[in-house]
């Protein structure tokens, strides 16, 4: 900060006054001081102006930002949940067709359609590996047809043309008998098994 008291000192007389003659160097010596040292103030309130200006721009792009990642963040969970609600109905639609592909094949083994919802539910990681043709065919039904019957051949009815043998009676009291599962079950023989089944399908609903 400039001296004041040094710039009258240099120009006042030994009693402290200022001679009038000096008066208007020591006005402008102190002009000059605080010109070099003081902004106008119409160009100090132009900077606070400039300076507020830029605090609000910088305010602002950092608020703009912080937005944007807000939304980003947003739309990649938006994302997330559609895609993986997009994948689900894909599973979803997808094991309904290689299912139905499948109740096919099993009506085409000769099971009943009453049975088949019980081979359905525990048939799902089967059902799962199924893979499918262009033309909705099941790709190597012949060997998942060998695995069916294998696996429930107890399930498959057969239509018997001629009596029963002699040397293989008919199972006794099977038509309207009281006979179970485990009774059914029991039965070596595969034929008389089937027909045991077939006449007490409602023991396999």
């Amino acid at each position: 900060m400039a001296d004041f008291e040094k710039i009258i000192g240099e120009y006042a007389d030994t009693d402290g006054n200022i001679p009038k003659a000096a008066i208007g160097t020591v006005v402008t010596a102190i002009k000059q001081a605080v010109g070099n040292e003081f902004v106008d103030k119409s160009r100090y309130k132009a900077k606070l102006n400039e300076i507020d200006e830029l605090k609000t721009a910088k305010q602002t792009a950092e608020d703009t930002a912080t937005t944007a990642g807000k939304w980003e963040t947003k739309y990649k969970e938006l994302k997330k949940d559609f895609d993986d609600y997009k994948t689900a109905q894909n599973v979803k639609e997808t094991r309904a067709t290689k299912t139905e592909a499948f109740k096919k094949l099993l009506t085409e083994c000769g099971i009943p359609e009453k049975r088949q919802a019980a081979i359905i539910k525990v048939s799902e990681s089967e059902i799962d590996a199924i893979k499918l043709g262009s033309d909705g065919a099941i790709e190597g039904a012949d060997k998942l047809t060998e695995s069916v019957k294998a696996d429930w051949s107890d399930f498959i009815t057969t239509t018997v043309k001629q009596g029963a043998d002699v040397q293989k009676p008919a199972v006794s009291g099977a038509i309207g008998s009281s006979m179970t599962v485990d009774d059914i079950m029991k039965i070596s023989d595969p034929t008389a098994r089937q027909m045991a089944i077939a006449q007490n399908s409602d023991l396999f609903t």
